[in-house]
């Protein structure tokens, strides 16, 4: 369900749904998100045990379904795979080790790199995270994931780190997408 206020103004409402924060949704998506032409899929992972020695590339496996309405969550290879096309809206926080620069990748297709985040290591500091968010138009079986960027870094779990997603709107079938 979504809970938004209107801002006329601006012509945008500020959004909460399923627990996600969105601002700055143009109205005419708010009618969409609750439309019985989209179908409820989202995905809500999060790493209970810690990674430590991953490899470059190495996709971070987060270990604990919370939520994965419409199946599209793969928990062994911690992918999410779109059951259906439309326009999804993703995030993501990392935290990782202390003492080290970290990068990690969100992957699309395996090797479309889409952003990247990084955490600054600190000699005998604290531990550090980093997140985003994304809203991306994925094809029916497009896959994206979260890959570590350095040989030997670690990934903290006990729930610090998570990685999560739903659909915003299904595309429809006759739908030209330009650009």
């Amino acid at each position: 369900m979504a809970v938004g206020l209107y801002n006329k103004t601006y012509n945008f409402f500020i959004v909460v749904h399923s627990g996600f924060f969105l601002s700055g949704i143009p109205s005419r998506f708010l009618r969409q998100i609750n439309s019985p032409q989209t179908p409820l899929i989202a995905f809500s992972v999060a790493l209970n045990n810690n990674l430590t020695n991953l490899g470059v590339g190495q996709n971070i496996r987060f270990d604990t379904i919370i939520i994965n309405e419409g199946n599209g969550f793969n928990i062994h290879h911690g992918t999410f795979t779109a059951p259906i096309s439309g326009v999804y809206v993703f995030n993501v926080k990392i935290m990782g080790y202390l003492g080290h620069d970290k990068h990690f990748d969100f992957v699309q297709n395996g090797n479309n790199v889409i952003f990247r985040l990084y955490i600054g290591g600190s000699n005998g500091g604290n531990d550090d995270s980093t997140g985003g968010s994304i809203v991306l138009r994925l094809q029916k079986g497009d896959d994206v994931v979260i890959q570590n960027g350095n040989v030997g870094h670690g990934v903290y779990g006990l729930f610090y780190s998570f990685f999560s997603g739903f659909l915003l709107r299904a595309s429809e079938t006759n739908e030209i997408i330009v650009g």
